[in-house]
Order: structure tokens, then sequence, then C-alpha cells
């Protein structure tokens, strides 16, 4: 059984690119600010990356997303005049929302049975309703890269008391989603779902995370955010905002444009 744990941090690092007026990619690597250790760097060539501060508060984590690309906007010379892109696969590259799930230093814990709360939630549910299918097909069949049970073990130790090797996991990096930056909105229900998906997880050892018959992507939505209304551990500011948001997914059927520069719809000028 779980150790029960107080709370769960969600922190995040999502992709994206740059695109010119031509179609032609800026790569991350000829920017002299990249780094491993900034907010706002690149992993990958030709891919910039954002890696926010974690909190228990998902609210508060897109808000240093969007403080992290303001503070890049306005500082670096030769970004503005490009399109900012994200989703699965814009351009032929493959983008990647890793989220990350937060103090879980718990003990006896199934990393494969919190994944697959992870993507149907995240996966069946919301990438269902909103991504663009055609890019994520692409990233998954070209790349190998974005499986619905994708993901890593970050910060593992081996506990040495233990009479047998046993991990002692203190983050899990949930890989599957593509970059989610289109919108603060849509950052935030990705961000928000992985940490109920996380929380039901933990705090109910796993049980009914998943429903036994198919579901359609609009009820498991309403499944999670049952979840939400219903449970003391979720921050209450999280669950007004997803109150607020998530009908408007579920019942007026929201098209994403997924082509668009998402500079606009964070307000970044």
């Amino acid at each position: 059984m779980a150790t029960k744990i107080r709370e769960i941090t969600i922190g995040t690092d999502p992709e994206f690119i740059m695109v010119d007026k031509y179609g032609q990619i800026l790569d991350a690597e000829d920017i002299s600010f990249i780094d491993r250790n900034t907010a706002f760097g690149s992993d990958t060539e030709g891919i910039f990356e954002v890696r926010s501060a974690y909190s228990h508060n998902t609210i508060h984590v897109v808000d240093d997303i969007r403080d992290i690309l303001q503070k890049a906007y306005d500082t670096l010379d030769g970004v503005r005049g490009y399109k900012w892109m994200a989703g699965h696969y814009p351009h032929d590259y493959a983008l990647g929302g890793h989220i990350h799930i937060g103090r879980i230093v718990s003990e006896g814990h199934d990393t494969n049975r919190l994944v697959d709360c992870l993507a149907y939630y995240l996966i069946d549910g919301l990438s269902n309703l909103i991504d663009d299918k055609e890019q994520r097909q692409k990233r998954r069949t070209r790349t190998g890269y974005g499986g619905r049970t994708n993901f890593r073990l970050c910060n593992v130790q081996r506990d040495p008391y233990a009479l047998e090797y046993r991990d002692i996991c203190k983050r899990v990096e949930y890989r599957a989603p593509g970059s989610f930056l289109i919108s603060p909105e849509v950052t935030f229900l990705n961000l928000v779902l992985a940490k109920v998906a996380s929380m039901w997880y933990f705090y109910n050892d796993g049980r009914n995370c998943i429903s036994r018959t198919k579901r359609s992507p609009k009820d498991i939505i309403y499944k999670a955010l049952g979840i939400m209304e219903h449970t003391i551990f979720m921050d209450e500011e999280d669950v007004a905002l997803c109150q607020e948001i998530l009908p408007k997914y579920i019942n007026d059927n929201i098209k994403i444009d997924w082509t668009k520069d998402f500079k606009l719809n964070w307000r970044i000028r």
C-alpha cells in the first residue's frame, strides 16, 4: 500500500519552436542564453524549452510560465519576429509537454499504475478532445516518442536499508502529452488533470482511477471534474478555474488552432 502524502507538486518543461515567415526554424542553439540551468533554454537542437518552478497550486505554475515567456520576449535578441508554435509535431518537429509529478516519496507505489491514471485523463480524455490527432499520430509513428504511457523516473535513489533493492522516487516525468503551450487555458488543463490523476491514485491506492468500461473523452473529463469537486486535497483556486474552463471544452466543442502563434494567446508583447 502506498504511503499517504500531504500534497503533490506539479512542474513542467514544455517545448516549442520558433518559425519565420518563410517556414524556417530558429535554432535554439544559436541563442547565446541557452543553458540547461536556465528557466528558458533548450534540451534538443532547434527546440526551445520553458522550465517552470514547482508548486502545489497549478495556477502558480501557469503564471510562472507566462513570466518566463515574457522575460524571454523582452530580453532576447532575434526572437520577436518569429511565430512561436506548440503542439505534437509542427513543421515535423516532435514536441513534448513533459509534466513532473513531485513529492511522491512514497513506499510501495506502482509507477505503472500511476502512469495509467495519467494516460486515462490526459490522453484518453483531454488529448482526444482538443489535440491535433494527425500531429499526435505522426509524432508517435515517426519518432517513437509520445506513447500514452511514456514516462521516466527522476531523482531515483536506492534504499540502502531495504532487504532488496527498492526505488525511492522523488519525481515522475510523464512524457506522453504534446506541447500544450498553445494557450494558458490548455496548459492549465493539462497540468491540473495530471494533478487530479496523481492525487486520486495516491489517496485511493490506485482504486477506481480508470473506468472498467470504455468511456468517451467527455465522460472521462466529467469524472475528473467530479473528483476535483469532491476531494479536500485539491487547491480551491484550481478547482474554481477548472469549473469555469472545462465546460467550454466539453460542451461548446471548442476547436483549437494549433497553427497559431501562441504568443497571442499568452498576450506576450
